[in-house]
């Protein structure tokens, strides 16, 4: 049932990630597209890839805690040192950022506020949903998760 919990806090976590998104759409009025694309069409192009990059997030914080928890064997403590497989899965989401960013197209005014938030949102979805919800035995993999995760 704890594994179920866990998974239930990948998820709600990425999700309140997600509705980050959302907030971020009004900087997209100020800030339009650089092509011959209209502004509903292009946000609603940046919103899909928005929703993609956390799916990305998501399934590599998911892939993160089935590793931890099922796939890692411990004999001892010293084969609970996993970080560069941790460091590692941040390339998944920020594989989908990069493309994103590619097929979304440029602003105007070039990278901006809202894409350097759309990049700083998608990462963080994933570092803190390793960090909060990791499996019991590697909790303090994550960097930063001894002070932020005190159970």
């Amino acid at each position: 049932m704890k594994h179920v919990g866990n998974f239930f806090g990948i998820i709600f976590c990425t999700g309140i990630f997600f509705v980050f998104v959302f907030f971020q759409l009004q900087f997209l009025d100020s800030n339009p597209p650089s092509s011959d694309v209209s502004i509903e069409k292009w946000k609603a192009n940046f919103q899909l890839w928005a929703f993609i990059c956390v799916l990305a997030a998501t399934a590599a914080s998911i892939l993160w805690y089935i590793l931890a928890q099922w796939v890692f064997k411990i004999n001892r403590w010293e084969d609970t040192e996993k970080r560069s497989v941790w460091l590692l899965l941040f390339l998944l989401p920020g594989a989908a950022i990069i493309v994103s960013i590619i097929l979304v197209g440029w602003t105007k005014n070039g990278l901006r506020l809202d894409l350097c938030l759309f990049f700083a949102v998608n990462m963080f979805s994933y570092y803190f949903s390793t960090v909060l919800f990791s499996p019991s035995s590697f909790k303090f993999t994550p960097m930063g998760a001894k002070s932020l995760r005190r159970w």
